[in-house]
């Protein structure tokens, strides 16, 4: 056979890359089956089991933990995302959430970011979008109102993350908020509203960033972690 005339080493050299090329195939037919094993994903549309290969056995005596939905008796009306969604990546993340008492009544409060459509949507469409940051004042009877105006937080896009923190030291709570596109900033004044202060911190920029605040060097102040993801860090 001619094989078998072949040199010691060049005969190892043929089983070896056949091993391998018997590999590739075999793992190549076992992921496509795997694949079209599973539920059909479609951006924006409920698939039943999507999640079913998260499930876990729990041992019969663990911790039960409920929770009861108080969405609409606590009066949050939102609805994540306007629109038709496409493809595109930064349509499947947020929404981000902080809890802070922004008006130093001694009560949570809620801010929630929101995507204002379609990466592609006009910005004449995006404007004029119900989907956008949202805060909502804890009236301390169970309920929230939306005081996003009021507030002076007019925000559309497409955003992630929102974080609370007093990054001037003088005892008021303050708001960033990371997008995909640029982050914001808005300093609290101390009565119920916000003043936008992105541009002149440095921190409306369209990529990660680390800004130091600036004045006198305290440990206690924090610095702002800014990143176009669905978590920010203060």
């Amino acid at each position: 056979m001619a094989f078998l005339q072949l040199t010691k080493r060049r005969r190892l050299l043929l089983v070896t890359m056949g091993a391998a090329v018997a590999f590739v195939a075999v793992s190549s037919v076992a992921a496509a089956r795997w694949m079209r094993g599973g539920p059909t994903y479609r951006p924006g549309e409920d698939v039943e089991g999507v999640t079913a290969e998260l499930a876990r056995t729990l041992p019969a005596d663990y911790p039960r933990v409920q929770f009861s939905d108080v969405t609409k008796a606590g009066h949050i009306d939102f609805r994540h995302f306007d629109g038709t969604r496409g493809s595109w990546l930064p349509e499947d993340m947020g929404s981000g959430a902080a809890w802070g008492d922004y008006d130093g009544d001694g009560w949570l409060d809620l801010i929630v970011a929101n995507e204002d459509g379609p990466i592609d949507r006009p910005d004449v469409a995006r404007r004029r979008s119900p989907a956008r940051l949202t805060l909502y004042h804890n009236e301390r009877d169970g309920t929230f109102r939306d005081v996003t105006d009021r507030a002076g937080l007019d925000l559309r896009g497409s955003l992630m993350a929102v974080a609370w923190a007093d990054y001037d030291d003088v005892g008021r709570l303050d708001l960033v908020v990371t997008a995909y596109g640029h982050n914001s900033l808005y300093h609290g004044n101390g009565d119920g509203t916000f003043t936008d202060r992105s541009a002149e911190s440095g921190i409306s920029v369209s990529r990660s960033a680390l800004i130091r605040p600036l004045g006198k060097r305290s440990r206690t102040r924090p610095k702002i972690v800014a990143a176009a993801l669905p978590v920010s860090c203060w």
